[in-house]
């Protein structure tokens, strides 16, 4: 397992990982507070103060989607404007593995016991 945090002496025990999709998931660590999320395209700051590790398991199980509503500053014809920017935050659809009927376990697509739809 990679290491997230300095002390290569102390043993890192992870004890949940809940992965939505490809680079958005949530690492949960018993020896540390603080559990390790990433989700790709929304702003650090957002996902420090919004995000927690139960929003998480909560979008696995019950596949609704998550809004993030964010303001960034960007330029467009040489000025300076503030722009507030909406993406969808956390969502339980993998569009690079095929979902098992368990909601666990998955595929690669074109994996050869993927149902054929003729």
């Amino acid at each position: 397992m990679r290491k997230f945090w300095g002390n290569s002496n102390q043993k890192l025990v992870h004890s949940e990982f809940v992965g939505l999709r490809a680079k958005m998931y949530s690492l949960k660590i018993s020896n540390h507070e603080k559990p390790k999320l990433t989700a790709k395209g929304i702003k650090k700051s957002f996902a420090s103060k919004h995000l927690k590790h139960d929003q998480f398991l909560q979008t696995l199980e019950t596949k609704e989607q998550t809004v993030a509503r964010f303001r960034n500053f960007g330029s467009s014809n040489h000025t300076i404007e503030t722009q507030e920017i909406t993406k969808v935050c956390l969502a339980a659809f993998d569009d690079k593995r095929y979902i098992r009927d368990d909601g666990r376990s998955s595929w690669a697509y074109g994996h050869k016991d993927i149902p054929r739809v003729n």
